[in-house]
């Protein structure tokens, strides 16, 4: 692993491939002067830190060290999804030459990990596809609005749309699950967490959504 600053606030821990939430679990649990927030990205760790109170020193200590085993337990979470209501279903289809069935089977079928959480509070960067699905560009023009709880596709990751919001995934389903709440706050989605996708019918969507 290699630290990158950026700035007098930011600071980059590169090349921890699959050991990024468990790095972050072990930073928050040393408690190191200054750090602020740890935010775990695809293979990365970000920190915010106060420069005036950083110990640099500590960080290093802890990156030459073996990693602990992490304290928290990544979450299984089960995501109902209405693939009727995904508006580009048929064109993705199309495009990889897959029958919707076949599609959502493949879609359903896989247990995604959850690499970060960003773009906007909540969304959740899953991955990976299946290969036979990994060939889904992004629109070249994206939509100014998308409708809350879409499911997307992308290149390799799929992802779920918290709130209605500008976009460009191909979208091939609808949630009616809230992913996030930000008056709590509460994220049902965490970096490290596992998820799967289960089809449902329109009118289980309507009963969901509706309760």
């Amino acid at each position: 692993m290699r630290t990158e600053r950026i700035g007098e606030r930011l600071i980059v821990i590169e090349d921890c491939g699959e050991r990024a939430v468990r790095l972050r679990d072990a930073i928050e649990a040393a408690a190191i002067p200054g750090v602020e927030e740890v935010v775990p990205c695809y293979e990365s760790v970000g920190l915010i830190v106060d420069p005036e109170r950083f110990e640099e020193p500590s960080l290093e200590a802890l990156l030459r060290a073996p990693l602990p085993v992490s304290r928290s337990e990544p979450k299984r979470v089960e995501v109902p999804v209405c693939y009727e209501l995904g508006e580009d279903l048929a064109e993705v289809c199309g495009i990889l030459g897959l029958s919707s069935e076949e599609f959502i089977s493949r879609h359903s079928n896989a247990e995604y990990r959850c690499f970060a959480v960003g773009f906007a509070p909540g969304f959740p960067y899953l991955g990976y596809v299946d290969p036979s699905l990994a060939r889904v560009p992004r629109l070249s023009s994206p939509r100014v609005r998308v409708p809350k709880g879409s499911v997307g596709i992308a290149g390799r990751q799929t992802g779920i749309y918290p709130d209605e919001l500008p976009g460009g995934w191909r979208l091939i389903g609808r949630t009616p699950f809230e992913i996030v709440n930000l008056e709590e706050p509460s994220f049902l989605i965490a970096p490290g967490d596992s998820v799967v996708f289960v089809p449902i019918p329109l009118g289980r969507f309507e009963e969901i959504a509706g309760a």
